[in-house]
């Protein structure tokens, strides 16, 4: 189905939902991404990456560089991070895992965490670097996964948030508590699939259709769909039910 913010691709349940995503991301990888993959955190892109982990191996993923959309301001040993969501999943599984010796082991360079320790605005500094070292000044990243907060937040985009209007690529957000990718960088993807699932997203799956200039996540997908990237939202039957 065709809308104002992409098209939806409708799924049974969530099971299959990350099944779909899963077979996306391996097949964006192949492909050898010259940016790399931007990953989303939270439970519903959990799954979707332990399953990258069961059908993809070492070298579909060979040279492929993946990035953060965002991250909290914690260890990557801590429950909350994404970072360490993707070390756990895919570090060893799929080679994201750097061996020095003597039992030290970091995330390899292809996997731009983001640990926060030293403060998030010198990480923002950090990670702008990074990308734009790798990609240019004008990064277009090759694939993008994005969750959708009750609230309609994307990354860590939330409603009134400064980081919503920042002009960089990345920027501090939750009073420091989280860095996050920004509108712009969003917006530059060549393609974006969002990830929702359940009951409790369903209403503001609804208002973004019928409003996407009334969410973070709404804005973003209208604004990389004028700027020719392909916006897919890849939802369950539960997420959906409410759109008309």
């Amino acid at each position: 189905m065709k809308t104002h913010v992409g098209r939806l691709q409708v799924v049974d349940e969530a099971e299959e939902l990350a099944r779909v995503a899963a077979t996306l991301i391996v097949e964006a990888a192949r492909e050898r991404p010259r940016c790399g993959i931007f990953l989303a955190g939270g439970a519903t892109p959990r799954r979707t990456y332990e399953v990258v982990a069961q059908i993809a191996n070492a070298n579909d993923f060979a040279g492929v560089h993946l990035w953060l959309g965002d991250e909290r301001a914690v260890p990557l040993e801590h429950a909350d991070s994404n970072g360490g969501m993707i070390l756990e999943l895919w570090g060893d599984a799929l080679g994201f895992v750097e061996d020095l010796g003597g039992g030290v082991r970091m995330p390899d360079p292809r996997l731009h965490v983001m640990p926060c320790g030293r403060g998030v605005e010198k990480q923002v500094k950090e990670i702008e670097w990074a990308l734009a070292s790798h990609a240019g000044t004008s990064p277009h990243p090759d694939l993008t996964l994005l969750g959708v907060g009750a609230d309609g937040h994307t990354a860590s985009l939330f409603p009134g948030d400064p980081a919503l209007e920042a002009n960089g690529l990345f920027a501090s957000a939750r009073g420091g508590a989280r860095i996050t990718a920004t509108r712009r960088l969003l917006a530059a993807s060549k393609r974006i699939v969002f990830l929702v699932a359940g009951d409790a997203k369903a209403d503001i799956v609804a208002s973004i259709t019928a409003d996407p200039h009334g969410s973070p996540a709404g804005r973003v997908a209208l604004e990389a769909k004028a700027a020719g990237c392909d916006v897919m939202w890849l939802l369950d039957q539960r997420a959906v039910a409410k759109v008309s």
